[in-house]
């Protein structure tokens, strides 16, 4: 959920258009602020103290070393496959 509302989200930045999220359904506005995402527009971050959240992460498309260590970090030893040739493999 918040990759592509954060892909939207920095489209319209990227025109130094200024963002202000309001009206958040609470539960919604909860998972966003788990997830970091709207630490990027004012809102202190929430712990997730149940761990079903990914931290949000602005990765350009030619980052493959950022991207990687982002994968490395939260997709680890939680039943990811073993990826083909070319990229980082691991197993769980």
């Amino acid at each position: 959920m918040a990759a592509p509302l954060g892909a939207v989200l920095a489209r319209i930045e990227d025109g130094f258009n200024e963002i202000e999220i309001e009206g958040i359904r609470t539960n919604v506005e909860t998972i966003l602020r788990k997830n970091e995402l709207l630490s990027h527009y004012g809102r202190t971050t929430l712990s997730d103290t149940n761990g079903t959240t990914l931290p949000f992460r602005r990765i350009q498309l030619n980052d493959g070393a950022r991207f990687e260590g982002f994968i490395r970090r939260h997709f680890q030893g939680k039943g990811m496959p073993v990826m083909s040739s070319g990229t980082a493999a691991w197993s769980s």
